[in-house]
């Protein structure tokens, strides 16, 4: 139960990351936003595993996956912007 409680402190934390970040005019998901709710979902997915809710467990795996291809993609899209910038120069 406490990790539950830690990993869903820790997603509240990615949130109140990202509005920050949409307060300051930036509107895509950043990858700091991604990093911190992926930590925050293994936490609870170490719950699960430790309590037995296994269909539980397995949805928040399916959702550490997906942050985590979003983190990816997000990351490769940012180094498509980087060589472009450096190309220019």
């Amino acid at each position: 139960m406490e990790s539950a409680m830690i990993g869903l402190g820790v997603i509240a934390i990615a949130w109140i990351l990202q509005l920050v970040y949409s307060w300051k005019g930036k509107k895509d998901i950043q990858s700091k936003f991604l990093i911190v709710y992926a930590i925050g979902t293994a936490l609870l997915i170490i719950d699960c595993y430790l309590n037995d809710f296994r269909w539980t467990g397995i949805f928040n795996t399916i959702v550490l996956m997906l942050s985590l291809i979003l983190l990816i993609r997000i990351g490769s899209k940012n180094d498509e912007k980087n060589r472009k910038k450096s190309r220019r120069r």
